[in-house]
């Protein structure tokens, strides 16, 4: 009896883990879609005032889905098979019968991104998925007002919509000297990426070419997205100390490990790898950058809070006072 216990334990963790593959798969799959349709809209929009927003997304059909002997397995694929109904018919509410959170939310904001309605993203089931839902359609509008649909009590994540809009607003508005403005933007990536960005569609990709106030980062990143060696790692020359050391470590490792290998790494065992870290402004060798009490990896995966801040949405109260609260039986009462 034990050990048909044990083996049906066994099965259990296999089939957890099996799905959970799948989902991410599945996951990564439909968001690299999500910004692969971003890009042709926005190049569709160029070439035509009135695109048509169409989203195809392939999913197993329902024949394959009823196939599968793992009831967990087949109610998934069952998901997936209604998200591409409901996305490619437009139907928002259809989304509503998918019974994974996340498959649910990513309909709904492939839906909510092609229809071009924020208010859509009002309705999504986690405040992950509003943020995530405002932003993009907010990059597809190409127009920050959508991201006055953060409450008062919201107030850090309206300021993420707000820059990560800004960052490909600036990035494709063809004036070489609004780069500048990458600048403005203070949460998370989002300087980074309008850099990235501008660096392509501004100056076609030639750091020589940028002004001499963002050009270190450019050749940095030049140096470091090639196959680089250690004497090329020892070009790179930021604006202080700390961060030339940072991506000259980082470099070391991608010449030494591979770009796969190192991407792989964090240096300070806070969940987020270095790169990221790097990306984000961070400190891969600080495992808690603004020192309170939370690591970087618990306020940017686990709380949603910014890594760089104390108190992210301004209202007084700490991330770390608001995420221990949030722990306590009743918020703490």
């Amino acid at each position: 009896m034990a050990e048909n216990l044990s083996d049906d334990s066994q099965k259990a963790d296999q089939n957890k883990k099996r799905r959970r593959a799948i989902f991410f798969a599945a996951l990564l799959a439909l968001v690299a879609a999500i910004w692969g349709i971003v890009a042709w809209i926005q190049n569709d929009a160029a070439r035509n005032k009135s695109p048509q927003r169409v989203y195809n997304y392939i999913a197993p059909s329902r024949e394959d889905c009823l196939k599968m002997k793992n009831s967990e397995d087949a109610d998934f694929c069952l998901d997936r098979v209604i998200a591409a109904e409901a996305v490619n018919d437009g139907d928002f509410y259809r989304c509503a019968e998918i019974k994974d959170e996340w498959v649910r939310d990513d309909c709904r904001l492939a839906v909510a991104r092609n229809l071009g309605d924020e208010k859509l993203c009002e309705i999504m089931g986690s405040k992950f998925g509003k943020t995530r839902c405002l932003s993009i359609v907010g990059i597809v509008k190409k127009d920050t007002a959508v991201c006055d649909l953060f409450d008062s009590g919201e107030r850090y994540e309206k300021q993420e919509c707000v820059d990560r809009v800004m960052a490909f607003i600036i990035a494709e508005d063809g004036d070489k000297e609004t780069i500048s403005k990458c600048a403005d933007l203070k949460t998370l990536e989002y300087e980074k990426l309008c850099l990235i960005n501008s660096y392509q569609n501004k100056f076609d990709g030639d750091c020589t070419a940028v002004p001499q106030a963002f050009r270190q980062y450019c050749l940095a990143q030049a140096i470091i997205s090639g196959n680089p060696n250690f004497d090329d790692c020892n070009e790179i020359d930021m604006k202080d100390d700390r961060d030339t050391n940072n991506y000259r470590n980082f470099c070391y490792k991608v010449a030494q490990m591979g770009h796969i290998e190192a991407a792989k790494v964090d240096s300070d065992g806070d969940g987020v790898n270095d790169a990221n870290e790097l990306f984000m402004n961070l400190d891969p060798y600080n495992a808690d950058v603004d020192g309170d009490g939370l690591t970087d990896g618990e306020e940017w995966i686990v709380y949603g809070t910014n890594p760089a801040s104390r108190d992210s949405d301004g209202d007084g109260v700490g991330d770390y006072e608001q995420a221990m609260s949030e722990k306590l039986p009743d918020g703490g009462e």
